[in-house]
């Protein structure tokens, strides 16, 4: 396969990904992000200390998604959602730590999830042109 891109992210800001552009804020507004959007991923700050990084998803990755009990493998998890072949290509993991903190466009991690109890967030998000 081709060359893996992996990138950091270093702070608030906006940056690039798969030809979309992609901004990072911090917000004490939790309830404002309060949705089902699936293209925005609401991380608790404290639990999501940067750097972090973006990279392609590897066989054996595996996360907590919200609203399951324990860790899923990527691939068990692309199957349920049956997802095709270009899906799974494209799909892009945002990194903390080494672990995974979020499906990029389908879901958060537990581990890295804001709640009600969130004192700050960060709120990643597609950029509309």
């Amino acid at each position: 396969g081709s060359p893996e891109e992996l990138f950091q992210i270093e702070s608030e800001g906006k940056f690039i990904c798969a030809d979309q552009q992609w901004s990072v804020c911090i917000s004490t507004e939790f309830e404002a992000w309060q949705g089902r959007d699936k293209c925005k991923a609401i991380l608790d700050a404290e639990q999501a200390p940067f750097p972090w990084t973006i990279r392609s998803w590897r066989k054996g990755d595996r996360f907590c998604p919200i609203g399951m009990k324990g860790s899923k493998l990527l691939s068990d998890y692309f199957i349920d959602r049956k997802f095709t072949q270009r899906q799974k290509e494209d799909m892009r993991v945002v990194t903390i730590g080494g672990q995974i903190a979020w499906l990029m466009g389908e879901r958060v991690d537990a581990r890295f999830a804001a709640d009600a109890r969130s004192e700050e967030v960060y709120v990643i998000e597609p950029v509309q042109e």
